[in-house]
């Protein structure tokens, strides 16, 4: 008989580890960190030894963690992993299995310098009726005019939205104004002193074909050059065809590095206490 205990002797503030016995053997451990504090619970490791493995332990251990994780207050639950590691497969199926939302694709993690900067495309304004500003000067007007009613569908999907929960970096994050209204960002914030991440780049959909998104993006770059930020990153879905093509075309020359994550998810409100 297998049985699921949760580990409080040994363990790190902030982590819940979660072992599976055979008896009085350890065969198996899941962990997870709750220090994050938006009430999501990362799940940063399952292991099940190889011996027991292909009886359905890894997902009694996920499930098992996942009860832990709500009873410690998280609302969601949210694992990285790798998209290109020979077990990615196996995550997925043992994620899937527990009621997890799996990725069909993964996401693009570029690392990059400021040296793209000397892009021709760098040079790309805004023209006509749009104004570009610092998001800093977003007006108090402007900020509810973009926040949501109660009830009401977005123009702009959630995850792609104007008010993120981290603090973005205003130096370099920016907007976009069409006869005085907000149709547009590109949110960047600050990874470490010396690296800033593109997160949110949103143009409304009927201002894409006379707006082009890689303007703001332009503007950034410009701020965070004229800021002294050497180094940059940003996430792109594979899924993305849009911003796939951007990255061939125009950002591929000034990649540095490249990971590929997969990112799956699960609202905790779904699992029995």
């Amino acid at each position: 008989m297998i049985t699921f205990q949760r580990l409080h002797d040994g363990t790190e503030p902030g982590q819940i580890v979660v072992g599976a016995y055979a008896g009085d053997e350890m065969i198996g451990a899941a962990i997870a960190d709750v220090r994050s504090t938006s009430k999501v619970c990362k799940l940063e490791s399952v292991f099940v030894g190889a011996p027991h493995r292909g009886r359905g332990i890894a997902e009694g251990l996920v499930r098992a963690l996942e009860r832990h994780a709500r009873s410690h207050g998280s609302i969601r639950l949210e694992a990285l992993y790798s998209g290109t590691a020979s077990s990615a497969p196996t995550v997925a199926h043992v994620l899937a299995k527990a009621g997890w939302t799996v990725p069909r694709g993964s996401t693009l993690i570029l690392d990059g310098s400021i040296r793209i900067s000397e892009a021709r495309w760098v040079k790309t304004v805004a023209s006509g009726e749009y104004e570009i500003f610092g998001w800093s000067d977003l007006t108090m007007h402007e900020a509810a005019d973009l926040a949501l009613e109660p009830g009401t569908s977005p123009w702009y999907p959630p995850a792609l939205g104007p008010f993120p929960e981290q603090p973005v970096e205003a130096a370099c994050s920016v907007g976009v104004r069409h006869r005085g209204r907000v149709v547009g960002w590109m949110l960047t914030h600050r990874v470490d002193p010396a690296r800033l991440r593109y997160s949110r780049l949103f143009v409304r959909r009927e201002h894409r074909a006379r707006f082009s998104g890689i303007a703001l993006v332009a503007e950034a770059i410009r701020r965070q050059h004229a800021a002294g930020i050497p180094n940059c990153l940003c996430a792109v879905a594979s899924e993305n065809a849009a911003m796939m093509r951007v990255v061939r075309r125009r950002l591929q020359p000034y990649i540095e590095s490249k990971t590929e994550l997969c990112c799956a998810l699960k609202d905790l409100a779904s699992v029995d206490a």
